[in-house]
C-alpha cells in the first residue's frame, strides 16, 4: 500500500543526507554549500511500499547545498520551489521555480538555494512500454536525454500541478481513500502515462532546447514576476517591460506554461504561501501570510488554496510547528 514509508526531520546535514541518497544510489556527492544553521525535513511516499518501486521525495533544504549525480536509466522529475542550476557538459541551466524537469540522464552537477524540492522518481520499463500507448518508436534513453532540463515541454505544468496536489493530500491525515492501495495505483499509472507522454512528444519533435529570444524574454519575465509577486502586477506594464504585447505575451505563457499570466501568477503566489504557512514562526497569522504571498483578501485566498492543495490554508498551518517542523 502507498504511504509515508519514512519521515525525517533534522538539524543534522548528514542524516538528511543519508536519507536522500537511500533513495537515490546515484547521487554522488551532496554537500552544504553555507556554514550556517541548518534543519532539513525528507518526507518519502513509496507508491507499491517497496523501497526499489517508484515513488515521490519532498525535500526541504534549510540551507544552500551543490551536488552531483552519476549517469542512470530511472526516470526523474524535479519541482524546485527554491532557485536551482543545473551543469552538465559544460552548460549551465537555471531552473525555473514551480514548474517541473526531467532531471538529465547522463551525469551532471549543480547548487540549490534553500527551499522545498519534490522528486518523483518512475520505474523506467514502465514508462518505457507506456510510450508505446502514444505512438513513438524512438528509444526511451533517446527521449529521456532529449528531454532533460527541459522546462518547455508541453505537458510540465499540468505534471507540476498534478505533484503538487497528490504531495498535499499525502500529507493530510490519512483517511478512507488515502488509506486505499487503489488510489495509489491509479496514481502511480497516471504520473507514469504523463510521463510517458511528455517524452513521446519529445522524442517526435526535432527541435532541442535553444536559447531564443523568446526564451530570454519569458525568463526576465517570469523572474519579474517572482520578485513582485507580493503585489500589485499590472499586465500591460509587463508586457510593455518585456517589448511584446499583451497578446503575444499571453500566447508565449499559454505555450510553455499552459496558463494564462494571471493563472501564473496566482500558482506562484499559492506556492509562496504553502512554503511560509509551513515554516511559519509563533507570531505569524494567515492573514499576515496570505498578504505577503500577495493576496490582500483573506477569502479569496482560502478559496484558491483550497483548489490548490485540497485543504484550507489554516489546516497546513496546524500540521506545522514552527519554523517548518511538522506536528506528528
Amino acid at each position: 500500500m502507498g504511504r509515508r514509508l519514512h519521515w525525517l526531520s533534522s538539524s543534522s546535514f548528514d542524516e538528511v543526507r543519508h536519507s536522500i541518497i537511500s533513495k537515490g544510489p546515484e547521487i554522488e556527492r551532496l554537500d552544504l554549500i553555507e556554514n550556517t544553521f541548518y534543519y532539513g525535513t525528507v518526507s518519502t511516499l513509496v507508491f507499491q511500499g517497496r523501497d526499489d518501486g517508484p515513488l515521490v521525495q519532498t525535500i526541504d533544504h534549510g540551507a544552500g547545498v551543490s551536488f552531483r549525480l552519476e549517469s542512470t536509466s530511472t526516470v526523474r522529475v524535479l519541482v524546485p520551489t527554491a532557485p536551482l542550476e543545473l551543469v552538465q557538459a559544460g552548460q549551465q541551466t537555471e531552473l525555473q521555480q514551480d514548474r517541473a524537469v526531467f532531471l538529465p540522464s547522463d551525469e551532471f552537477s549543480g547548487m540549490a538555494r534553500k527551499g522545498r524540492f519534490v522528486v518523483l522518481r518512475l520505474q523506467d520499463a514502465a514508462v518505457a512500454e507506456a510510450m508505446r500507448t502514444f505512438e513513438t518508436e524512438e528509444n526511451f534513453l533517446t527521449s529521456l536525454s532529449m528531454a532533460g532540463g527541459d522546462q518547455a515541454l508541453p505537458g510540465l505544468a499540468q505534471l507540476t500541478r498534478h505533484l503538487q496536489v497528490m504531495v498535499a493530500m499525502a500529507d493530510k491525515e490519512p483517511g478512507q481513500i488515502l488509506d486505499s492501495e487503489q488510489f495509489w495505483l491509479a496514481q502511480e499509472q497516471l504520473l507514469t502515462l504523463r510521463a510517458a507522454q511528455i517524452l513521446a512528444a519529445r522524442s517526435r519533435s526535432d527541435r532541442r532546447p535553444k536559447v531564443s529570444r523568446n526564451a530570454e524574454t519569458l525568463r526576465r519575465t517570469v523572474d519579474f514576476i517572482h520578485a513582485h509577486s507580493d503585489g500589485h502586477i499590472d499586465l500591460m506594464a509587463l508586457a510593455e517591460q518585456a517589448g511584446l504585447s499583451l497578446r503575444s505575451l499571453q500566447i508565449m505563457f499559454r505555450r510553455e506554461f499552459d496558463s494564462t499570466i494571471m493563472q501564473y501568477i496566482q500558482r506562484h503566489r499559492l506556492t509562496v504561501a504553502r512554503t511560509l504557512l509551513e515554516q511559519a514562526r509563533p507570531d505569524q497569522t494567515i492573514t499576515s501570510i496570505a498578504r505577503a504571498a500577495g493576496f490582500p483578501h483573506l477569502s479569496d485566498f482560502g478559496r484558491v488554496y483550497r483548489e490548490m492543495y485540497g485543504e484550507t490554508p489554516s489546516e497546513t498551518l496546524r500540521r506545522y510547528r514552527p519554523y517548518g517542523r511538522p506536528y506528528r
